[in-house]
């Protein structure tokens, strides 16, 4: 399996119009302060995620050194320990019984990382699951923080290979040793080269439902890769399980789909919050965002170049803050575009915030 090749081109045209759609949210001039920083925060996060996605393979810091001691995540696994992630959070997002009335519903989870990875970010869209843990902080800031991304594809796709035009670079599938018995290749720039640009290595597999993985690592050049990625891919999971979540919402408009849920834990993770969560909405490329965090001040630390007074960057939108939750809506594209369902106030007076405590959160999301 060399000179793999993949046309996703349609994938492309997809991702890069709703990073068009994000940008001019997180960009758009501040009106009157309808709508807090966080949602500036979060959509800017969303943005940077996808573009540290497609720049995956130009990454060169080397940063971290990861042991191999093991440690079982408290998520996932209805038997795991609940023990506290970073900054006192408990561990969320908290799973249960898929409902089908749940936006947020997941097929894989880690079962094991290296020690210190305990902020996690999850995406989930209708074609794609997406995980990435956060390593230990380095003092070199966020950017260069180590990450460990898994990305679960729907039966009968195999995951895409980026395109590397501006590099000249080809992407080659080096067999490696199988994963609990499954076919198993490194992502590498030659077909003896296992390895991408930089060191970086990508592991891609089969979970024992038949599906394909695929692992990315960032930052971690001076860990023993070769042995960290396979003990982390035999122990990926593969129940399906529900997140719980903040928030309901009744009354969806049905021309709506969902285009992405997600879920951030921790500090750096969230844009300074212990966590929030999320959903995403498109109708004829207008999407409708919902974000809902703990209504508390963020965490001054981790922005080195907070927004003068008065120069927040903030779209237009609605939010209300309910049961110790800050709740907000918004578009992209305006509040306009929003205005055949009731605007972005229409939107936020179907969203029932449940309260801080996760034990009040449910799965049966949409009413």
């Amino acid at each position: 399996m060399t000179d793999f090749t993949h046309d996703h081109g349609t994938d492309n045209e997809y991702r890069a119009r709703l990073a068009s759609g994000l940008a001019a949210l997180a960009d758009a001039p501040a009106p009157a302060s309808r709508l807090d920083t966080a949602w500036a925060i979060h959509t800017g996060r969303s943005r940077l995620r996808r573009r540290r996605t497609g720049l995956l393979g130009a990454v060169t810091a080397v940063v971290l050194g990861a042991s191999l001691a093991g440690a079982v995540l408290p998520f996932g696994n209805p038997d795991a320990s609940t023990a506290p992630l970073t900054g006192g959070t408990s561990a969320l997002p908290r799973f249960g019984p898929d409902t089908g009335r749940d936006p947020m519903t997941i097929n894989a989870t880690f079962g094991w990382l290296p020690p210190g990875f305990e902020q996690y970010m999850y995406d989930v869209s209708p074609g794609k699951l997406s995980i990435t843990a956060l390593g230990p902080e380095t003092g070199a800031g966020d950017l260069l923080r180590g990450r460990i991304n898994l990305a679960v594809y729907p039966p009968g796709q195999e995951p895409p290979v980026p395109e590397m035009a501006s590099t000249g670079t080809k992407w080659y599938l080096i067999e490696t040793a199988p994963v609990n018995g499954h076919p198993a290749y490194w992502r590498g720039t030659g077909p003896d080269n296992p390895v991408g640009l930089g060191g970086q290595r990508f592991l891609r597999f089969r979970v024992p439902d038949g599906r394909w993985a695929e692992l990315t690592e960032s930052n971690l050049e001076s860990a023993p890769l070769e042995e960290m990625l396979p003990r982390i891919a035999a122990d990926v999971r593969t129940s399906r399980q529900a997140a719980a979540l903040p928030f309901t919402l009744r009354d969806l408009p049905s021309a709506y789909a969902l285009n992405s849920a997600n879920f951030d834990v921790g500090l750096e993770s969230a844009a300074g919050f212990p966590w929030m969560a999320s959903l995403t909405y498109v109708l004829d490329h207008t999407y409708v965002t919902v974000v809902a965090r703990p209504d508390t001040g963020r965490d001054p630390k981790q922005d080195p170049n907070p927004p003068q007074p008065g120069a927040e960057v903030t779209p237009s939108g609605a939010c209300k803050s309910q049961r110790g939750l800050r709740l907000c809506v918004g578009s992209p594209q305006g509040d306009d575009a929003l205005a055949a369902t009731g605007g972005p106030q229409g939107w936020l007076d179907r969203v029932t915030g449940l309260g801080a405590d996760p034990a009040d959160w449910t799965t049966d999301v949409i009413r």
